[in-house]
């Protein structure tokens, strides 16, 4: 039986460890409240303000592979148990504060071996050669005298091992922390065999500048007639700010920006994006139509920070072929799970702009290809990409996970 150990336990469920609650309340009322058993508590409606990316993020890995658990205030467990932190933010952001909120009895029982610290970013993964994460974070280790063998950050990062490694070949680091790589959304799920009708499908709920971009060029070039896209509209609430300046950026020409504005939003499931399920069935039998899917990551100019997120596996179980727009050689990693796509010669230019200019070159080209010809080139990738999912499910899961449960098992 897992324990997974908490400083607050409220009657929603646990309040996520580590977490300052300056994100959700103003100050005063921050001041006045101390959310864990081990410090003070005080009497607050906490689920008011609850956030849904504090929610444990071990749980669904732990369900889905059927390890038992059970939930116990720090006060009351028998260790060696899991202490889940759950930055709100990116990690590097999470830093600044690292383990501010932390409660003095985790603290103690961390450094006594009894605590595996999991910082859980499951859902997410950045580059450490862009924040200086594992600096910082061995700062705050050394700074609170913790115990690294009993710190696990967890990402879906392909690179974060191996660049992890390499730093700490780098700054002679021995006492290392423990690198744990998860694809949460790594599931097979059988979708009904359709015909494909559409060369590629592309998504994007968040309306990036780079992805303005690509989908501005792809409209431009009338490409967008042989695949199926969303884009919200400047009216569509977002945190990003249409602007041709996005266009200029990555060097394309801008001066059919206002017709572009005035075509959007192009919408796949519903016109409200704010109401849009991402997972639905819908979004599903979209991809189930689509020879390839266009994937585009924010971390495209890193050098070690791989993700492959739910647009992967969607694509996967769709039979769709994933087309990256993603870190540099982003191919490689992906080969390296057992799976195959077609390599284009753009995945490998270092140019941000010249290897954006190529991806959309790429998709030309396959847009002039004849749909049935396309499908039939690509049929083989799809059968061993659905036949290599079935074989990792769950089993690659367990395979990182039990690094985790040899620490808290020992």
């Amino acid at each position: 039986m897992i324990q997974l150990v908490y400083d607050w336990i409220g009657p929603e469920g646990p309040w996520p460890n580590g977490q300052s609650l300056t994100y959700f309340t103003d100050p005063a009322s921050y001041t006045r409240s101390q959310y864990s058993v081990a410090n003070s508590p005080h009497p607050y409606n906490l689920e008011s303000h609850r956030h849904n990316f504090t929610y444990p993020k071990l749980v669904p890995a732990l369900e889905k592979l059927g390890i038992p658990y059970v939930q116990r205030p720090i006060t009351d467990f028998e260790g060696p148990a899991i202490y889940e932190i759950t930055p709100l933010m990116k990690p590097d952001q999470w830093l600044d504060e690292g383990f501010m909120y932390v409660s003095e009895l985790a603290l103690k029982y961390q450094r006594a071996g009894q605590l595996a610290f999991v910082i859980n970013d499951i859902y997410e993964g950045y580059s450490n050669q862009q924040h200086n994460f594992y600096r910082r974070l061995h700062d705050e280790i050394h700074c609170r005298s913790l115990n690294p063998a009993g710190i696990f950050y967890v990402s879906l990062n392909s690179a974060a091992g191996s660049s992890y490694d390499e730093w700490c070949e780098q700054h002679n680091v021995t006492d290392r922390i423990n690198i744990v790589t998860i694809y949460i959304f790594e599931s097979y799920i059988k979708t009904a065999s359709t015909l494909k009708d559409c060369h590629y499908i592309l998504l994007n709920r968040t309306p990036t500048p780079i992805r303005q971009a690509l989908v501005y060029e792809l409209w431009r070039r009338n490409l967008l007639q042989y695949g199926v896209v969303s884009m919200p509209s400047p009216d569509n609430i977002s945190d990003e700010r249409f602007d041709p300046a996005n266009v200029e950026f990555f060097g394309f020409d801008s001066s059919q920006w206002n017709e572009f504005i005035a075509a959007l939003p192009f919408v796949v499931d519903t016109d409200q994006f704010e109401q849009q399920n991402c997972s639905g069935q819908d979004i599903l039998d979209a991809y189930s139509r689509a020879i390839y899917s266009v994937i585009i990551e924010q971390t495209y100019d890193a050098t070690d920070c791989i993700k492959f997120t739910e647009k992967t596996f969607r694509a996967i179980n769709g039979r769709c072929i994933p087309l990256y727009f993603n870190a540099v050689n982003v191919y490689d990693k992906f080969n390296e799970l057992g799976y195959r796509a077609v390599d284009f010669s753009y995945s490998s230019e270092m140019n941000v702009n010249d290897r954006l200019h190529a991806f959309v070159d790429a998709i030309e080209q396959l847009c002039q290809i004849d749909i049935n010809q396309l499908s039939d080139a690509t049929s083989e990738i799809a059968d061993h990409n659905i036949a290599n999912i079935r074989d990792r499910d769950r089993t690659a899961l367990l395979n990182e996970m039990q690094k985790i449960m040899d620490f808290v098992n020992a």
